[in-house]
Order: structure tokens, then sequence, then C-alpha cells
């Protein structure tokens, strides 16, 4: 019996190392947002959706975001922050909140960015 338990206590903690889809507020994030950003960078749609992926959870683009946001494969949350990956796994952007439907942030590459719906 406590295998049994060891086991599962295990499964629980390796299910919230996906990457954070919380309980709370979580379901808020999920759907379509608009990134923008400094220094001429075309503004595109963004799409967090609630399918695991192989790390975090799925983000999709539309075909008129550019490098490095072309490359668009997951999402986590990350205490209040979104961080996004490329289908490599490395990471593209991390976003901080900046308000009601708005979050600020910068590339991996120092580039200001925001992502901001509604």
């Amino acid at each position: 019996m406590t295998r049994f338990l060891s086991a599962v206590l295990i499964l629980v903690i390796l299910a919230g190392c996906q990457g954070g889809l919380p309980a709370s507020g979580s379901q808020t994030l999920l759907g379509a947002w608009r990134l923008g950003g400094a220094a001429g960078l075309q503004s595109c749609e963004i799409t967090l959706k609630n399918t695991p992926v192989d790390i975090g959870w799925e983000a999709a683009n539309d075909a008129a975001c550019p490098p490095p946001f072309s490359t668009l494969r997951s999402w986590a949350l990350y205490d209040d922050d979104i961080v996004l990956r490329n289908r490599e796994g490395e990471v593209v952007a991390r976003f901080m909140p900046g308000g009601l439907n708005r979050f600020h942030g910068r590339t991996e590459r120092g580039a200001s960015v925001s992502l901001s719906r509604g």
C-alpha cells in the first residue's frame, strides 16, 4: 500500500511539473491574444490552448506572426508569468502581467513585446 501511495504522489508531482495551468484563473488565459511589440514588430494573433504537449500546453500562431513567434509550439504559466516556447523547446518570450487582459515581456533576444486582448 505504501508503494502505491508513493507512486500516486510521484504522478501528482510530475503532472504539476508540466508547466502551469493552475486551477484558479487559468481559463481566462485560454484563447486568442494579440501579439505586438516595439521596433516595428508586425502584430499577429497567438492562441493559448489547454491541450497538453511535451513542454506545457499547446500554443498556435497565425500566418502573420514573424520570427521567432512563427515557430511557436507551447506555453506555460510560471507563477503569474507566461512563457512561450518554440518547436525545439527553447524559450521564445516571457511575459509578466501588465493589467487587465495585458502582459508585457521580452523575447530571448531582448525585444519588447506584449500580449493583449479585448
